[in-house]
């Protein structure tokens, strides 16, 4: 990836307060990430983090041109 490429991102927990975190700041995460979409989808890279000590499954990939 190169630094001004569009990603197609995901994230996933199964915590209802991050959830709802993600949902609310949506547009926010999409605009600071380059994301053309968030979903909860599943793509080729991935990493699993703890956001206050909440799982959260965060994964990208390219998104098309």
């Amino acid at each position: 990836l190169n630094v001004d490429d569009r990603i197609a991102l995901s994230l996933k927990t199964s915590s209802e307060q991050l959830a709802k975190a993600i949902h609310d700041h949506q547009a926010d995460i999409a605009s600071e990430t380059l994301a053309s979409t968030v979903t909860d989808e599943s793509y080729a890279f991935s990493v699993e983090v703890s956001v206050e000590g909440e799982s959260l499954s965060i994964s990208l990939e390219k998104a098309p041109s």
